[in-house]
């Protein structure tokens, strides 16, 4: 998926309380601009929103991130680092 044509992201209030008060706005922009495998949320998505998941491995720490785009805008749903067995069960992928 490429990211270049959208506008930014969209925190407030919400969002910023469902990212891991161990990873940091920045951290969680960072996977965006980093090599990263994105994926659907087909379990999560709804016929009005349409969820992907970001994993980036290539972070200081591997990071699982859940997000939508609505109006060009990104929005994080959540964010978060990735235990040592999703590490695994990703890096073979």
């Amino acid at each position: 998926m490429r990211f270049g044509n959208l506008k930014g992201f969209e925190w407030d209030s919400e969002n910023l309380g469902k990212v891991s008060e161990r990873v940091s706005v920045e951290i969680v922009e960072e996977a965006f601009f980093a090599p990263a495998m994105v994926m659907p949320d087909t379990e999560h998505s709804s016929p009005g929103e349409v969820r992907l998941i970001l994993i980036c491995l290539s972070l200081q720490r591997p990071l699982f991130c859940v997000f939508t785009v609505r109006h060009g805008w990104v929005r994080v749903i959540s964010a978060r680092y990735m235990h040592a067995k999703e590490v695994k069960k990703y890096e073979g992928s």
